[in-house]
């Protein structure tokens, strides 16, 4: 498991959590700082969940259909053009609360296409022996890089400039996501199952 690729899938993963993390708290200040209030930010978070759920099942039939590695780099350029012009167009004052919801909704979506991709391009990396372990890594890094890391530097961000620079960290994050991704050698296709791929998303949603 000390392989090149899974290193390179590991990375990618820690670097999208991570962007992930500073997007969520990022968002929320962003919202407050356009001078919105609880309820503009539960339109937001509302609509980003949407996005996710509503994904989900998209993300898998992609990921059946088309090379995994593909779809989370596109992912990636996806969340990283986002957030680099949320970041931006909040810097210069430009920034709108309608464009934070529309960025949010594609924020959940990317995650929800995120997840079945990965899980589908992990077992193809790694050997049926090494897997528990290497979703064990999995396990450790959501809770300590995207529930942990990423929000407490968005916070501190947040606290010292404003949101808008965070949200650029978040498309930085993402670029290094991508990048990791792209170095991986491609897979031949190889199709899996679906079932199996939504099974493990929602755990790791429950977690």
């Amino acid at each position: 498991m000390a392989g090149a690729q899974f290193r390179r899938l590991v990375a990618g993963l820690i670097l999208a959590l991570f962007s992930d993390g500073v997007w969520e708290i990022a968002l929320v200040w962003q919202i407050i700082e356009l001078g919105g209030g609880p309820t503009q930010v539960a339109w937001a978070t509302g609509v980003s969940a949407v996005g996710m759920v509503v994904s989900t099942l998209a993300g898998g039939v992609l990921a059946d259909r088309i090379s995994q590695r593909s779809i989370i780099v596109a992912l990636e350029v996806v969340k990283m053009g986002v957030f680099g012009l949320v970041g931006v167009l909040s810097i210069l004052g430009a920034l709108t609360l309608p464009m934070v919801v529309i960025a949010a909704l594609l924020g959940g979506v990317t995650t929800g296409m995120y997840y079945p991709a990965y899980s589908a391009l992990l077992p193809r990396i790694v050997s049926a022996s090494e897997l528990q372990a290497a979703n064990g890594i999995e396990g450790f890094s959501r809770p300590v890089v995207y529930q942990a890391i990423g929000p407490m530097v968005a916070g501190l961000i947040v606290s010292i400039a404003a949101p808008g620079p965070a949200v650029v960290l978040a498309a930085v994050a993402s670029i290094g996501s991508g990048a990791c991704y792209l170095t991986m050698k491609p897979l031949p296709r190889r199709r899996e199952s679906l079932r199996g791929r939504l099974a493990h998303w929602h755990k790791l949603l429950i977690r």
